[in-house]
């Protein structure tokens, strides 16, 4: 692996993880921003879901963008957008300033989300696409997993506010990794002549199919981590066993992604897919059913979890090396869809059942549509 790969993959992975710990901002700081915004739990499910919208309108337009710009600099330009995001909302007087941080960092995002498959995929064959693949995917939720460790004493400490900034902190480190080890790699074939290259029809539709997999194991990954906090809070649980939950949902998922995508090296992917989305079903519905808590988390990130990379890989992969930056927008643009209108959802099915357990039963609900889609690839 040449040095400048692993910088590259480095930058990658901790942007990554800066986009886990922003996403989860919001679901970390929950009360206090319920109070200081007077929201309600479908106005809050809105703010956890409004970081997910710019994708929707951008990640095509990113996508060609990246073409003219180029990949180096439209990673380096999500990134600090990430940053700038982050900062705004950090100083924001009210929630409409807030929700605008919360856009640009999320617009910053969907550079990252879509070009990392593609850089990757030009740097790494095989079992090393694979397993570059499964460090990108699972420092999300390593991010996920720092929010309420660092996030939350920082705002019991200092306030909400020095919880955004840490987010900026956090966004802007991959920047100066990325521009100071990049290096550049052979062009691929017809790649840059055919500026607006389109996938073919077949691509499209395996990408899509790829993407409302995607869209729909995140369903029950993200609501589950996004309203925990209101049914730790609701269960009244002490500090310590609330300080863990969040981190064993999500901490060991990149080890148990690594051993998801070596084990459909050797058993292939459909069984290693069924297996971790029983697992995070089986997780959901246990917590909502008022198991021990700790107990289901530990379910939902490690068997709940193996499958992610694969998901991801199945998506990269759909399409022909010239066309993956398209594909990947496209890919994203689904996934940031229900990225976006889920969260509202399942905070409405919260307040229709009077308390976050709604939302755990819509999030279950949600997860089980990743079945026939992946069906449908196969």
């Amino acid at each position: 692996m040449k040095r400048g790969h692993r910088g590259t993959l480095s930058a990658i992975v901790l942007a990554r993880t800066a986009f886990g710990l922003q996403v989860q901002t919001v679901a970390t700081l929950g009360p206090a921003l319920r109070h200081a915004f007077a929201l309600d739990f479908a106005g809050f499910g809105t703010l956890v879901g409004l970081y997910m919208l710019p994708g929707v309108a951008l990640a095509l337009p990113v996508a060609f963008a990246g073409r003219r710009l180029g990949d180096r600099n439209a990673l380096a330009l999500g990134m600090a957008l990430m940053t700038l995001g982050s900062a705004l909302s950090a100083a924001a007087p009210g929630v409409f300033l807030f929700g605008a941080g919360r856009l640009l960092s999320g617009s910053g995002a969907v550079a990252i989300l879509v070009f990392q498959g593609k850089v990757l995929s030009e740097r790494y064959t095989g079992r090393g696409f694979s397993l570059a693949t499964s460090l990108q995917t699972g420092a999300f939720p390593i991010g996920v997993g720092l929010a309420p460790l660092v996030l939350g004493p920082l705002a019991a400490a200092y306030g909400w506010r020095s919880a955004l900034v840490a987010g900026a902190v956090v966004a802007g480190i991959p920047v100066f990794l990325l521009l100071t080890t990049w290096r550049e790699v052979a062009a691929v074939p017809a790649y840059g002549v055919r500026l607006l290259a389109w996938p073919s029809r077949r691509e499209v539709r395996l990408v899509i199919l790829a993407g409302l997999v995607w869209v729909f194991y995140n369903a029950g990954f993200n609501n589950y981590l996004a309203f925990m906090p209101a049914l730790m809070a609701a269960r009244h649980l002490g500090g310590a066993v609330a300080a863990s939950v969040v981190p064993l949902a999500t901490w060991p998922n990149l080890a148990f992604i690594l051993a998801g995508a070596a084990v459909a090296h050797r058993l292939g992917n459909t069984p290693v897919f069924f297996a971790g989305t029983l697992c995070t079903l089986a997780a959901i519905v246990w917590a909502v059913a008022g198991g021990p808590l700790p107990a289901t988390a530990l379910l939902f990130g490690t068997l709940g979890a193996v499958h992610g990379g694969i998901i991801v890989a199945t998506g990269t992969l759909a399409t022909r090396p010239e066309n993956r930056g398209v594909g990947m927008a496209i890919f994203y643009m689904v996934y940031y869809a229900g990225g976006f209108v889920f969260p509202a959802i399942c905070g409405h099915a919260a307040d229709l059942a009077g308390g976050p357990q709604g939302a755990f039963v819509a999030a279950a609900g949600l997860s089980l549509f990743a079945i026939p889609a992946w069906l449908l690839i196969r």
